[in-house]
């Protein structure tokens, strides 16, 4: 209770992808203090 979590979606699994493409991995959205403070649709 009372805690937030800050955290990203990203495009591809960065555990799964070749590791020259991960600086090549777009964010989709972005969580700060519980709200979405970045986001792609």
């Amino acid at each position: 209770m009372g805690k937030i979590a800050d955290f990203l979606v990203l495009g591809s699994d960065v555990m799964t992808v070749p590791e020259l493409e991960i600086p090549k991995v777009k964010v989709r959205m972005t969580f700060l203090g519980g709200q979405t403070v970045y986001g792609v649709q």
